[in-house]
């Protein structure tokens, strides 16, 4: 989570999330007005004080609108879904290529120190508690990782972090 690119691509992912968001609060602006047009078109169905002709003429406008009013709730669900599908595979990759990045200088510095086995102590194991219950401070390579993995990041992106 400290990799500049990790921290970019978040940023890219909360506004596709956002992007979408506002597709599907559009959506459902344009499927609620169709569900009162339904509406509308049931009750003129329904009236009394309309002659036969015109009732049933509601009721089939109001059979289309239903349809109309599907059809929508259709482009909602299938938007939703294949955001969630595209936007779940692009993270999935993104951050298959992040780790392979971050893992080559792991091994890099692994090497420099002749180390002979590196932990991951960002997690908790499954019974909560971390991985790595002690180490000797003096053999943790997380801040260099940190510092070699964002030594090349952009200079204005710099100054904006600070």
């Amino acid at each position: 989570e400290q990799y500049y690119k990790v921290q970019d691509f978040m940023k890219e992912v909360q506004e596709s999330q956002a992007q979408v968001q506002e597709k599907v609060t559009s959506i459902q602006e344009e499927g609620q007005a169709l569900a009162e047009e339904f509406k509308e078109l049931v009750e003129q169905a329904q009236s009394d004080i309309l002659t036969e002709e015109a009732r049933k003429e509601a009721q089939t406008d109001a059979q289309a609108k239903q349809a109309e009013v599907r059809e929508k709730e259709n482009e909602l669900r299938s938007l939703v879904q294949n955001a969630q599908q595209s936007m779940s595979a692009r993270e999935q990759t993104q951050m298959r290529v992040f780790t392979k990045e971050i893992t080559d200088v792991i091994d890099e510095i692994a090497e420099e120190r002749n180390a002979t086995i590196v932990f991951d102590i960002s997690g908790a194991s499954r019974n909560g508690l971390p991985t790595v219950l002690y180490r000797e401070s003096s053999i943790d390579i997380t801040e260099e990782v940190v510092a070699r993995i964002n030594a090349d990041k952009p200079a204005e992106e710099e100054a904006a972090a600070e």
